[in-house]
């Protein structure tokens, strides 16, 4: 006999952090800008119990350039996350809304001058 389980007790019993519908749009938004620049070429996105990621690559057989990582620092009925930007090891921004750190993609480099 097959046991019959409701979505909503199981995904509140076993939360696991996504990136919601709106967090999608602004991230696909994002995506779709520097792809028609000619900048990015791929993306892939995974998620975990404490951590969802959205992975940006030139090419799809390469490393990722960057890394938009989600992160929940509080559980419970209210939970809170933490957003932050990776290019390899190195974290080049962090903050509370994902639109900090899009924002950092989307400014051009600046120039170091001596």
């Amino acid at each position: 006999m097959n046991k019959v389980l409701r979505l909503i007790e199981q995904r509140r019993t076993n939360p696991f952090v996504h990136f919601d519908r709106r967090e999608l749009g602004q991230l696909l938004t994002l995506y779709s800008r520097q792809v028609a620049k000619g900048v990015w070429r791929d993306y892939a996105i995974d998620h975990g119990d404490t951590v969802a990621l959205f992975h940006i690559f030139r090419h799809a057989g390469e490393r990722p350039l960057f890394s938009i990582v989600k992160k929940r620092i509080k559980a419970g009925l209210n939970p809170v996350h933490t957003y932050s930007l990776h290019s390899g090891p190195r974290r080049l921004a962090q903050g509370d809304s994902l639109m900090e750190i899009a924002d950092h993609l989307e400014k051009p480099p600046s120039a170091v001058r001596w």
